[in-house]
């Protein structure tokens, strides 16, 4: 089986020490079509920027995009 082109692992945010997103995991295939879909300050954005290192999860939750979880840039 492939590798995933997104994975998340029990993904904590925090924004002034309240849960933005909380446990999260998610796991989303190559070639696969995905929605993100919630209603204002469901956490949308957030989940975004966390796909794009805008922002950091607590601890050792995992974030894995085309396979690595660090990018050298």
């Amino acid at each position: 089986m492939a590798e995933p082109l997104l994975e998340l692992d029990r993904v904590t945010i925090l924004r002034d020490d309240r849960p933005i997103l909380d446990d999260v995991s998610l796991s989303v295939a190559r070639g696969e079509h995905t929605v993100i879909l919630g209603a204002n300050g469901s956490g949308k954005s957030t989940l975004v920027k966390l796909i794009a290192h805008q922002v950091h999860p607590l601890g050792g939750a995992g974030v894995r995009v085309f396979g690595r979880s660090n990018w050298d840039v």
